[in-house]
């Protein structure tokens, strides 16, 4: 009977729905599971104790961002720990081979490749330009000079750094005979000049960011205006 071919499909109907909501189920639940893998299931992922440590000295750094180096790095647990916020770039140092391979291995179980990386270096002389590491830090007494500490923190930057059960924390001032540029236009004069005696051509390239453009005929500019204070781009 007609009535009874439209149960009969109705039904069918029905069914393929609840198979499909169920296949739809299963991925979810596979993919939640393939998700949460690197981090709550891998076997060499940190502990909770060495993510609460990573948690302390970020917020006793108190750098909002940027990029953090990690010196002596080790096997990377903390290195690893040490991006789980958002908005930093971690780097670990290490002047043993084993080490650097080892933080390699777990950043790249753990799906961290770009934003976790490790690298060697002679404990003496650190591989970045000048005024680049928003944080630098170490768990034991570093064996370079406060020079060259210096020279790799960005104005504002932080060195923390463990002897024992102490941590000290230093603070790179802004430099002296520069300028804020607070306004579109210098500051709320309106007047497009600075009072900064360091500026200068530049000399290297910092870091690349994406500005594709800085004028068309086609597109807005992709950065219409820049702001800094205390030596920093804010907007």
């Amino acid at each position: 009977m007609p009535w009874e071919e439209a149960e009969d499909f109705e039904k069918q109907e029905e069914k393929m729905i609840h198979q499909s909501l169920r296949r739809i189920g299963l991925m979810i639940a596979c993919g939640a599971t393939w998700i949460a893998t690197p981090w709550a299931m891998a076997a060499e992922a940190p502990s909770a104790a060495v993510l609460s440590h990573a948690n302390k000295i970020i917020d006793a750094a108190g750098v909002p961002g940027g990029l953090i180096v990690h010196l002596s790095c080790g096997d990377g647990k903390l290195t690893v720990a040490l991006s789980t916020e958002d908005g930093y770039i971690v780097q670990g140092l290490e002047t043993d081979e084993k080490q650097v391979k080892a933080a390699r291995q777990l950043s790249a179980s753990l799906q961290l490749d770009g934003k976790v990386t490790a690298q060697s270096f002679d404990g003496q002389h650190l591989p970045y330009l000048d005024n680049y590491v928003n944080l630098l830090v170490g768990e034991q007494p570093p064996s370079l000079s406060g020079e060259e500490i210096l020279r790799v923190l960005v104005p504002g930057g932080v060195a923390y750094f463990a002897s024992g059960a102490h941590w000290t924390k230093t603070v790179k001032p802004s430099r002296p005979n520069t300028d804020e540029w607070t306004h579109y236009l210098h500051d709320a004069s309106g007047n497009a000049v600075a009072h900064d005696t360091v500026v200068s051509p530049p000399k290297n390239l910092q870091w690349v960011a994406g500005l594709e453009w800085s004028r068309t005929h086609s597109h807005m500019g992709s950065m219409m205006g820049l702001v800094s204070a205390l030596c920093r781009p804010t907007g």
